[in-house]
């Protein structure tokens, strides 16, 4: 017994690090930098791992569709705003979902770790993402975070 999966027919498996890999290759190629290409990646590859194919690897044409259209900017210069030591807001200037989320989840922590509790808006962003990974960064950093975005209700919840 092999601790390898069996792919169903017609699929293929690909090791998470080739995938994520080929993914942030790609996005790379669509206009992203380095980083901002293997951040988007990751939380691809997050989701795929996960079953979640509709915020997995599948994702990637549909976010270069966006970067060539320049829905989403390729070279986002992001800012964070407050008025409140706790509190902030992550003007993203379009920058892909996985970059802009990613960054909020960083500075959730940095101000929780400082205050006890943050809350961290993100505007200007698009396609949010898994959002499940972000709250799982937090989580990692032995935080408890808590996600949710503004839209209309389009899809139900896995399982």
């Amino acid at each position: 017994m092999t601790d390898t999966p069996t792919p169903k027919p017609g699929k293929v498996l690909v090791p998470a690090d080739e995938l994520r890999a080929f993914a942030a290759a790609l996005l790379e190629k669509g206009g992203l930098g380095p980083e901002h290409a293997r951040t988007t990646a990751d939380v691809f590859v997050w989701a795929a791992l996960r079953g979640v194919d509709s915020h997995g690897t599948a994702r990637v044409p549909a976010y270069l569709e966006l970067l060539a259209r320049g829905v989403a900017n390729t070279r986002p210069e992001m800012t964070f705003e407050s008025g409140r030591s706790a509190v902030a807001v992550l003007d993203a200037d379009r920058a892909p979902g996985p970059v802009a989320l990613t960054a909020a989840a960083g500075e959730a922590v940095t101000r929780a770790r400082a205050g006890g509790v943050a809350a961290v808006g993100v505007r200007r962003t698009v396609h949010t993402g898994a959002i499940g990974y972000y709250v799982s960064k937090i989580a990692e950093q032995g935080l408890v975070g808590v996600a949710f975005v503004a839209g209309m209700p389009n899809m139900g919840y896995t399982g």
